[in-house]
């Protein structure tokens, strides 16, 4: 799920692509937002780093657990909506 955009720019970056990868394993989801310029990596790290970055090192988020079929979707439409609301933000900058 990659978008070109051209003439975006991030933090001093020019964005030409967009892309969120999901990552489903034991039962729970992983959302990965990476963000190329051509061919460099300004942002692509799995959801759970960021907390460690953010806030403290120590600091830990769980995973997002589904056990049906109804709470997989829950997360993924929740993944989803958060992604267009990043997508949103990083075209405006």
């Amino acid at each position: 799920m990659g978008e070109d955009l051209p003439f975006i720019n991030f933090h001093g970056q020019s964005v030409q692509e967009l892309t969120f990868h999901i990552i489903l394993r034991y039962g729970y989801v992983d959302f990965v937002w990476v963000v190329w310029d051509g061919d460099n990596l300004i942002l692509g790290s799995p959801w759970s780093i960021y907390s460690r970055l953010l806030i403290d090192q120590d600091y830990r988020v769980g995973y997002p657990v589904f056990g049906t079929y109804d709470d997989l979707e829950e997360i993924l439409r929740t993944g989803f909506s958060m992604y267009e609301e990043f997508k949103t933000a990083v075209i405006s900058q």
